[in-house]
């Protein structure tokens, strides 16, 4: 039967060459299981980056194939999130895994060590309180209780309070 005898596929004379068979009176290339025809080649696309999922869908430049999807290559320690490669140890928008950013209290700035979120106060502020929900909630440059540093008041004998610039002085 020309529509499936390798040997005269389509016609007496149209031998199919190695590694093709005869489908429909035409030659084709038969792949192996897990593999597609590309370009009369067989290709995985499942991890071929060159044809990513499908024929001809190349990965971007720094992307590998990866179970039939361009996934972003990191160097050692860093992890892709999204479209970029981030230090979850260190980065405050995905402090401890990808899209975890820390939370920025007021007057302070987030801070992420080992994966853990964290703040430091701005100059000039401080969180006497050990409190992360209300942030640095101190002016230390003015405050009578906590004068240039939490805990330190300002208490003069037989003298009007004054913090100014942090340093207790006498009114």
């Amino acid at each position: 039967d020309p529509r499936i005898d390798a040997n005269h596929c389509g016609g007496c004379d149209n031998r199919c060459p190695s590694g093709q068979s005869c489908v429909a009176g035409a030659c084709r290339l038969v792949c192996p299981a897990g593999q597609t025809e590309c370009g009369g080649a067989c290709r995985d696309t499942q991890s071929n980056s060159a044809h990513c999922g499908r024929c001809d869908s190349a990965c971007p430049s720094g992307q590998l194939c990866d179970r039939g999807t361009c996934r972003l290559t990191c160097a050692e320690g860093l992890t892709a999130c999204g479209s970029a490669c981030v230090n979850t140890t260190t980065d405050t928008g995905h402090c401890g895994g990808c899209s975890r950013a820390c939370a920025v209290p007021s007057n302070a700035a987030a801070t992420c060590a080992a994966g853990a979120c964290g703040f430091r106060c701005n100059t000039g502020f401080g969180d006497c309180d050990m409190s992360a929900t209300n942030g640095c909630e101190v002016t230390l440059d003015t405050s009578l209780a906590h004068c240039g540093r939490c805990g330190r008041a300002c208490n003069p004998a037989d003298a009007t309070r004054a913090c100014a610039a942090g340093v207790c002085a006498v009114a």
